[in-house]
């Protein structure tokens, strides 16, 4: 049984049309898929009792949706937990196949209404981008419709559909970087039997996706196209039950799992929530639990190694799997380097950090550990360099001033190795400018190397420093406001 339906009004208050939706108006629904907020409910305590992201859940008041903080939420309150987007391209079938449920038992907000999916709502072809596609979700109940649940099910048991099995793909990939993959080794244990499906199989990548897919393959497909999305459960499926999936991921210097929608409201505003390692989120974020708006954390942070998930496997087939995500945040490169790599990206801009720290790990994971030589200088610094052979750039004429470029070697070869082509090609992967193509061999640039004709208007007069009003303070350091 999934969310409780809850009836929003009279017959006579579902006529409302969308204008311009197509030459049959359709009715807004006079039901709804979510959770009713009955007396003494916190948003906060229906997220944790019920595993959902309480802080991108939609609250729907007297059938419409409203922006409320979630404090003020009230009796009668309708929570919808789980809702997709549409982006441009995007088909309903699509998105129901990715996130593993049946569209024709979907809503859709749009306009801030709730519509059903049909001949009587809004077809299924006819979903438009910025609609909110209401997903049924079965791991969603209330304690008490569970209890009920669970006593109708031990007084008359029912069984599974015979031969009825279950998928699952697991989609690991970069924050911001749907396409780059981050490899990881998988334990899948079936919790109502204890048995040990999959042990410790890894996935282990060798190539970045040319372009990003909904569709997932075989780990044998996928880490050679670089796909992010890998299927699990082969020929036959998984039984259906309650799992435990385990990852954890090849290159874990500093990795978090993060829910990669930002908080929208109050103190934490534009932070990101980090999973707990059980697979939860945090019941109440704070500074602790959360990264800052850059995807940072402080370099004390602990680096964990083991994530883990639930997942009530349901009755499906391979080509409509249920997907469990997992969105990726870095904070730490390779410890080995005398924390050279770290000290230095942890100088550049903050908005590029998170940028950096995935670039250097993913080169380890693909090819071998670099270690960043050079990142953050002072004019002071840029000056000195100048008058040397050593660059033919002027202070503030170096994107390194701005703290959005390095300079990297493979240090532990013997000699020193310069950047490969490889390596300048997963550069490129995300979005920094390989040195390669102009000459500067060691040198990473982001976003492009002449990006520092845009930003020197930012200098002040005495070329000593940023304008006051175009600088932020971050870390000790001032930089750019606006990349």
């Amino acid at each position: 049984m999934g969310f409780w339906r809850r009836l929003l009004g009279s017959s006579n208050d579902v006529s409302e049309p969308v204008t311009g939706a197509g030459s049959t108006l359709p009715q807004v629904s006079d039901t709804v898929e979510g959770i009713p907020i009955t007396p003494g409910d916190t948003l906060s305590e229906l997220g944790r009792d019920n595993n959902f992201d309480w802080g991108n859940s939609q609250i729907v008041r007297n059938g419409q949706v409203v922006d409320v903080d979630p404090s003020q939420v009230q009796v009668g309150d309708i929570v919808v937990p789980n809702t997709h987007t549409v982006q441009s391209g995007d088909t309903l079938s699509e998105i129901a196949r990715d996130n593993g449920f049946n569209y024709n038992d979907a809503q859709i907000i749009r306009d801030g209404k709730v519509y059903d999916i049909g001949e009587n709502g809004i077809p299924a072809d006819q979903i438009q981008p910025g609609d909110q596609i209401i997903s049924p979700n079965d791991s969603v109940t209330q304690p008490t419709e569970q209890a009920a649940e669970e006593e109708a099910s031990s007084q008359n048991p029912e069984k599974p559909e015979a031969g009825c099995r279950g998928w699952i793909s697991i989609f690991s990939h970069y924050m911001n970087f749907d396409k780059i993959a981050v490899s990881y080794k998988i334990t899948i244990t079936n919790l109502d039997t204890g048995a040990v499906v999959i042990n410790d199989e890894e996935v282990k990548y060798t190539a970045i996706a040319s372009a990003v897919t909904a569709i997932p393959e075989k780990k044998e497909d996928a880490v050679v196209s670089g796909n992010s999305r890998v299927l699990f459960g082969g020929e036959e499926g998984f039984e259906l039950g309650k799992y435990k999936i385990a990852i954890k991921p090849s290159v874990a210097h500093g990795k978090l799992r993060i829910n990669k929608t930002p908080i929208a409201s109050g103190g934490m505003l534009g932070r990101y929530q980090i999973y707990n390692t059980d697979g939860t989120l945090p019941t109440e974020p704070s500074n602790v639990n959360t990264t800052d708006k850059y995807l940072q954390v402080p370099s004390d942070t602990a680096v964990e190694i083991e994530w883990n998930h639930e997942i009530n496997v349901a009755c499906g087939n391979s080509d409509a799997p249920q997907t469990v995500e997992f969105v990726w945040t870095d904070f730490k490169a390779n410890p080995n380097q005398r924390n050279r790599t770290d000290n230095g990206i942890r100088t550049l801009h903050p908005q590029v950090r998170h940028l950096f720290y995935a670039f250097f790990n993913t080169v380890e994971d693909r090819d071998k550990v670099y270690t960043v030589t050079d990142s953050f200088r002072t004019p002071v610094e840029q000056d000195r360099l100048y008058a040397s052979p050593a660059s033919n750039a002027r202070r503030w004429q170096s994107l390194h001033c701005y703290g959005l470029a390095v300079d990297t070697y493979d240090t532990r070869s013997n000699p020193i190795g310069a950047v490969t082509i490889k390596v300048a090609n997963i550069g490129r992967h995300f979005g920094l400018a390989p040195g390669m193509d102009f000459g500067d061999t060691p040198h990473f640039a982001y976003p492009s190397e002449s990006h520092w004709r845009t930003l020197i208007q930012y200098v002040a007069a005495n070329n000593n420093e940023l304008k006051e009003a175009h600088r932020i303070l971050y870390d000790g350091r001032y930089y750019v406001k606006t990349i």
